[in-house]
C-alpha cells in the first residue's frame, strides 16, 4: 500500500511531538528563561521580565499553554514541543518545491532526529517557535518566488505559442492570484516571526530579494503583488508592536530598546565587539562539528565520525549538483544574511542561534544524498541513509536522556539552600546576576545583588543588624572574601555557594 506525501508528513510530524512532548524539560535552567516566567505572571520589559524586545508572541502563546496547564514550566517548553514538532511541515512543502518528495521525506526524518532540533524544541525558550514561523514565511515566499518565474515562462510561452488568448489569459491572471497570496501570507508570517524572536530581522532581506525579484521578472504584472508583500509584513509586525507600545508606552519602549541595544554590542551581548578573536572562531565551527554534523567529544565518538563523514559527503554532491536557477539565489539570500548576523552580532557561544540554519543544512544533506544514488546507485545510497540516520538518532537520544536525568546547577543550588537554611536568618549575595533565581524561587529570602566584592562590605557596614549566615553565590571557586573563613563551600557545575556563620 501507498501513502500519499501528506500522510507520510503527517505521521512524522507525530512521531516528532511524541518524541518531544516525552523528554521535555521540567527545570527553568537559565537567566532567560525564569525572565520569561517571571513576564507571564507580570510583563514588563523595563524589569527583564523579558528584556528587551519583550518577545510578545512567545509570550502570548505560553500564556495560553498557562491557562490550560498551570505551569510555569510546561507553558515556556510546550510552545516549543508543539511549534517545534508542526515546523515538519513547512520544512518539508518547502523541500518538495525545491527539490522532489522523496528529498522532502528524508529531510523531515533528519529534522525529527537532529540533536540541536530535538533539544531546543524541548527547553523553555523562543527558539524553535520562532523558526516555525520564520520557516512558514520562507515556504510561502519561495512558492511567490516560484511562481514569478512560472508566470514570466507563462507570458513567454503565450506570446511564441499557438494557444488562445483567453486560455492565456487565464493562466497569467491565476499565477498574479496565487503569487500575491504567497506573497501576503509569506510577509505576514515573517511579521509575526519578528514578535517571536526580533533577532530573526535579516531574514527581512530574503523578503526583499524575493519582491525585487518579482520587480525584475514581472514588473508589468506584480506591482498589486509587492503591495500585497509589503501590506503583509506591516499588518505581521503590527500585530504584536501596537499592543506592545499600548502596554509599554512608546517612550520607555524605545528608551529599552536604545539602552539594551547598545548594551548587546558593547559590553555583554557576545557580539564581536566584545567576544572575538580564535575563540569565537571556533564558538562558529563548533556548533556544525558538534550539533548539526556530529559532536567529535561524544562517548559514542566514533558514530559521530562516521555521521559527520556522510554529511559533508552529502553536502559536497549537493554544491556540485545544485541547479544554477533562481533556487541558488533564493538560497543565498536565505542563509548569507543570517549568517553575518551570527557571526559578527550574535553570542557564537549560544549554539541555538544557528537553529535558523539548520533546515538548509537538513535539505543540503537530503538533496546531496539523492544525488549520491543518482550517481553511485541505490545500494550505496541506502547504507548511507540508514548508517546516518541510526548514527544521529543515538547520538541524539544519549544526549537527551542525559540532559533529562540531570538537574540544572541552579536548581540544585535552590534546592541546597531551601534544605540547609532558613530565611529568617540568610542573606545571599549574588554575583553574575544570580539573584534572579531567588527572585523567582524564594521570593521572600533575603537576596542582594552585588557586582564587586566592596559592594558586599559596604552592604554590611550600613545594615542595622547583620544576619547570621552570610551566602555569597558567583562563578568559580576563588575566595571571594580574603579576609572571611568559610564555613562551608559548595559547588554547582561552574559557580559555588560561599557560607560565612558569623555573630550580630
Amino acid at each position: 500500500m501507498k501513502f500519499s506525501f501528506n500522510i507520510k508528513i503527517t505521521v512524522l510530524f507525530f512521531l516528532c511531538l511524541f518524541l518531544r512532548f516525552f523528554f521535555v524539560d521540567k527545570y527553568l535552567e537559565n537567566e532567560d528563561s525564569i525572565n520569561f516566567a517571571m513576564g507571564l505572571h507580570d510583563y514588563d520589559i523595563s524589569l527583564h521580565q523579558p528584556h528587551f524586545p519583550g518577545y510578545p508572541v512567545y509570550i502570548f502563546l505560553a500564556s495560553l499553554f498557562l491557562k490550560i496547564f498551570h505551569s510555569d514550566v510546561a507553558a515556556l517548553t510546550l510552545p516549543g514541543v508543539f511549534f517545534g514538532s508542526l515546523t515538519i511541515f513547512p520544512l518539508s512543502f518547502l523541500t518538495r518545491s525545491m527539490f522532489a518528495e522523496k528529498t522532502a521525506i528524508l529531510t523531515a526524518i533528519l529534522y525529527t532526529i537532529n540533536p540541536l532540533c530535538w533539544m531546543q524544541s524541548e527547553r523553555p525558550a523562543s527558539d524553535t517557535t520562532g523558526t516555525f514561523f520564520i520557516l512558514l514565511s520562507i515556504k510561502f515566499l519561495f512558492s511567490a518566488f516560484d511562481a514569478a518565474r512560472y508566470g514570466a515562462c507563462t507570458l513567454n510561452y503565450g506570446k511564441n505559442a499557438s494557444v488562445s488568448y483567453h486560455l492565456f489569459w487565464r493562466v497569467k491572471k491565476n499565477a498574479h492570484l496565487y503569487g500575491g497570496y504567497c506573497l501576503f501570507f509569506g510577509s505576514l508570517f515573517l511579521g509575526i516571526g519578528l514578535g517571536v524572536r526580533l533577532s530573526y530581522f535579516p531574514f527581512v532581506l530574503l523578503w526583499m530579494g524575493t519582491l525585487l525579484y518579482y520587480a525584475f521578472h514581472r514588473i508589468h504584472l506584480e506591482m498589486n503583488s509587492i503591495f500585497f508583500g509589503i501590506t503583509g509584513l506591516f499588518a505581521g509586525i503590527c500585530l504584536w508592536f501596537i499592543p506592545q507600545i499600548n502596554y509599554t508606552g512608546i517612550t520607555p519602549f524605545f528608551y529599552h530598546a536604545f539602552s539594551f541595544t547598545h548594551g548587546h554590542f558593547t559590553d555583554w551581548g557576545g557580539s564581536v565587539l566584545t567576544f572575538g578573536g580564535w575563540e569565537r572562531v571556533l564558538c562558529i565551527v563548533r556548533p556544525f562539528l558538534e550539533l548539526e554534523l556530529g559532536d567529535w567529544r561524544h562517548t559514542l565518538y566514533y558514530l559521530s565520525v562516521i555521521q559527520f563523514a556522510i554529511a559533508v559527503l552529502s553536502i559536497l554532491f549537493a554544491f556540485r549538483f545544485f541547479p544554477a536557477d533562481g533556487k541558488r539565489f533564493f538560497c543565498i539570500m536565505y542563509a548569507v544574511p543570517y549568517t553575518i548576523w551570527i557571526i559578527f552580532g550574535q553570542n557564537v557561544a549560544n549554539t541555538r542561534h544557528f537553529l535558523p540554519l539548520l533546515p538548509l543544512i537538513l535539505m543540503f544533506i537530503a538533496f546531496g544524498l539523492g544525488k549520491i544514488c543518482e550517481v553511485w546507485g541505490k545500494r550505496l545510497f541506502l547504507i548511507l541513509v540508514i548508517t546516518l540516520i541510526i548514527a544521529t538518532s543515538s547520538l541524539s537520544l544519549t544526549a537527551i536522556i542525559q540532559h533529562r536525568r540531570s538537574v540544572p546547577a541552579s536548581t540544585q543550588l535552590i534546592q541546597y539552600i531551601k534544605t540547609h537554611f532558613k530565611n529568617t536568618s540568610v542573606r545571599i549575595y549574588c554575583f553574575d546576576g544570580k539573584k534572579r533565581f531567588f527572585d523567582y524561587y524564594l521570593p521572600h529570602w533575603d537576596a542582594r545583588n552585588v557586582r564587586e566584592v566592596p559592594d558586599i562590605y559596604f552592604d554590611l557596614q550600613s545594615s542595622l543588624v547583620n544576619p547570621e549566615t552570610i551566602l555569597i553565590v558567583k562563578k568559580g571557586k576563588n575566595n571571594p572574601l580574603s579576609d572571611k573563613q568559610f564555613s562551608h563551600i559548595v559547588t554547582f557545575e561552574g559557580f559555588s555557594l560561599f557560607e560565612i556563620s558569623q555573630k550580630n
